[in-house]
């Protein structure tokens, strides 16, 4: 299988009964999972198998049974024929990134499950999924803490920016396995790891999906930790699925912003990939920044996003895919964002009106796998000076109208383009907001 594959190239190896009774409707933000439908895997007898019920759930505010390990591994199984599961305690600074707690560093002491002796991408550590938890229709957030190490538990790197599955370079994913009455494998990711990696410390993984009726009729259905290169460890903490509530983070709303996270003020860097392929590093790296923005003193940003490095294509930027359920045929949206552009040195850019220059900007791109994409690419319509220096951020703003050739793909993608090869920027305040819808 092409490490490049597609979501749609895989699914549709899988025969169309089984596309039809897809299960779960992963949220469009949790980025329409990549190539991880990779981690499909045809042998059931090493991918389910039973485990007691030994835990009283409470009230079901956490659907995962055990999910801190308070029990050991009880409720945990091993995926793959010779992958162990064992206990560990790691002292760590563990960063609390949920949506109802304030972040916070603490130096403790927490439990963890880890693999042994993983040797394919799809095996990891798995639970059967408490389907009297959950209600159809209804959303669920989804975290868990993640490490890579090896088989001398040393840590490991993975590249929770790119989008396209790459089994040397892939990070942990939590996921739904469902193995339907004819015995089809169906693996759905539900939590995709939170970039940037820190291979030192423990790192979120985050995601939001609904449940459908389909999935209460199935042979059997678990929850599985897996994807990271045959060879490494996943190890994971903390893992927990819940009701969404208001303060659920990226959720999205049509009449507001159709872009999730684009101020970068949750702290890091979810629900973003950076466009490209090919090798590992090719796009460049994308870290969180402080301050943001300060074009509006009495609104100063506390983090800005910063794409960096080994640009190899100008439209190597940031990635994220829309909510083409919002967009409706001749629905017009206004497309804004604050940048600063720097050479390969570091240096900050002036771009002149006196010049012919290529200044950033946006394409809006949909696709459907193995056909012609449909691409608009959108000019700044503000023709100020451009500024440098310690209030130089420049403005960008422009409107898009959704048309009956980007409606007819299957998705609709939002990315930042036209910056110079190897040249880096920050960005902040990205937004994509209805005008008519």
């Amino acid at each position: 299988m092409s490490p490049q594959m597609s979501v749609h190239q895989i699914m549709r190896k899988i025969p169309r009964l089984t596309i039809s009774n897809i299960l779960i409707t992963v949220f469009v933000y949790l980025i329409v999972s990549d190539g991880f439908k990779a981690l499909l895997h045809k042998d059931s007898d090493e991918t389910f198998s039973s485990s007691s019920s030994t835990i009283v759930l409470d009230e079901c505010k956490n659907v995962v049974q055990n999910g801190n390990f308070e029990y050991g591994t009880d409720q945990w199984k091993a995926i793959g024929p010779e992958t162990g599961l064992y206990l560990l305690s790691i002292d760590s600074n563990v960063v609390s990134v949920t949506s109802d707690e304030p972040k916070s560093s603490l130096t403790k002491s927490v439990n963890a499950l880890a693999t042994s002796s993983r040797s394919e991408h799809y095996y990891g550590m798995a639970q059967d999924l408490n389907l009297d938890c959950l209600k159809v229709y209804e959303y669920y957030e989804v975290s868990l803490d993640v490490m890579i190490h090896d088989e001398s538990s040393n840590p490991v790197t993975c590249e929770p920016f790119r989008y396209y599955f790459d089994a040397e370079v892939a990070c942990p994913t939590l996921a739904i396995k469902i193995q339907t009455s004819n015995n089809e494998i169906i693996s759905r990711p539900i939590a995709k790891t939170i970039g940037p990696w820190n291979e030192n410390e423990w790192n979120k993984a985050y995601g939001v999906f609904q449940v459908t009726p389909d999935l209460f009729h199935q042979s059997k259905v678990e929850i599985y930790a897996s994807g990271v290169r045959a060879g490494y460890n996943e190890v994971i903490s903390n893992v927990v699925i819940k009701p969404v509530s208001t303060s659920t983070l990226g959720l999205r709303t049509c009449s507001k912003n159709l872009i999730v996270n684009g101020d970068a003020e949750i702290g890091d860097a979810r629900f973003w990939y950076l466009k490209g392929g090919g090798e590992a590093g090719s796009f460049g790296s994308l870290e969180v920044v402080s301050p943001g923005t300060s074009m509006n003193p009495n609104l100063r940003s506390r983090y800005a996003f910063h794409h960096y490095g080994s640009r190899t294509h100008r439209w190597n930027g940031l990635w994220q895919q829309l909510d083409q359920n919002c967009m409706s045929i001749n629905s017009i949206w206004k497309v804004s964002y604050q940048i600063k552009v720097f050479d390969p040195d570091g240096n900050e850019i002036f771009f002149s009106r006196l010049k012919e220059e290529r200044r950033p900007g946006v394409a809006i791109e949909s696709i459907t796998y193995g056909e012609d994409k449909e691409i608009t690419y959108l000019d700044n319509a503000i023709s100020d000076t451009w500024k440098i220096g310690d209030e130089g951020w420049n403005l960008f703003e422009q409107e898009f109208m959704m048309t009956s050739e980007h409606k007819d793909k299957d998705e609709t993608w939002f990315h930042i383009t036209e910056i110079a090869v190897y040249h880096g920027y920050l960005i902040d305040n990205i937004s994509m907001t209805p005008v008519s819808y």
